[in-house]
């Protein structure tokens, strides 16, 4: 599988899962799991905080503030099959 192809199944999941607009990519790795020895390809998204995950988001936002976003990482097999969705957290976020 591509860069590419690996993103496009990501964010098929992605919004399969999860309610989201304005994703943005974040990052892709490529490496290979060690237990099985199978590669796998974890991709990094972000997308505006949903209403109630932040409490102070929507008026930052009124105030001109940054949106505060949610980072979700999905793990796929090198054949493009779903394997998990995790959050990502950010160190000083």
């Amino acid at each position: 599988m591509t860069v590419k192809d690996a993103v496009h199944r990501a964010v098929f999941y992605l919004k399969d899962l999860v309610e989201a607009d304005n994703i943005l990519l974040e990052e892709v790795e490529s490496s290979v799991d060690l237990p099985g020895g199978e590669k796998v390809w974890r991709v990094t998204f972000s997308f505006p905080a949903r209403e109630g995950a932040n409490v102070g988001g929507n008026l930052l936002t009124v105030l001109g503030g940054a949106v505060q976003r949610e980072y979700k990482t999905v793990e796929l097999t090198d054949a493009g099959e779903f394997k998990q969705l995790k959050i990502r957290s950010l160190a000083n976020a």
